[in-house]
């Protein structure tokens, strides 16, 4: 299945050529946390992960078409 990803901040040097955003083909039934294993991105990181707009862990399967949304979490005071 292809899924669309966006990556944001410190997060994009995971992408493809640091692309901003870009597709990627997982198997069926995949979930967030196989997504960002295939994107070598280490589990430490804090980040927040958007699937279709909608908050999503690591535990949730993806679906064909899905638009991923990972970015770092906001701080400020």
């Amino acid at each position: 299945m292809k899924i669309q990803i966006s990556l944001y901040a410190n997060l994009r040097q995971y992408a493809p050529g640091s692309a901003e955003s870009f597709e990627l083909e997982l198997a069926a039934g995949a979930t967030v946390k196989t997504m960002i294993d295939r994107l070598k991105i280490p589990q430490t990181l804090k980040m927040v992960i958007l699937i279709n707009g909608r908050k999503a862990d690591t535990d949730t399967r993806l679906a064909e078409e899905d638009k991923i949304t990972i970015f770092p979490p906001i701080e400020g005071g």
